[in-house]
């Protein structure tokens, strides 16, 4: 039963990401979001989006620093 409770709908998963649910099912069928068919609804694991948040979270953060000639660090 604990493993139920930890599966969210597209919806939620959308809410979660910050984006529509049309970009869920894009994201599904470009297979970046692991998800699971129970019927007719497409659920998917709570842990795996916000796995999937950190990833974004880590390849998105600018880890660079930029220097030019002439400007104070």
């Amino acid at each position: 039963m604990n493993e139920i409770a930890n599966l969210i709908d597209r919806k939620q998963a959308a809410q979660m990401l910050g984006v529509t649910v049309a970009t869920i099912d894009q994201l599904v069928k470009l297979e970046l979001l692991q998800s699971h068919k129970i019927g007719s609804h497409r659920v998917f694991s709570r842990q795996f989006i916000q796995d999937f948040i950190e990833y974004l979270e880590e390849a998105t953060s600018d880890k660079h620093e930029f220097k030019r000639k002439g400007f104070a660090s």
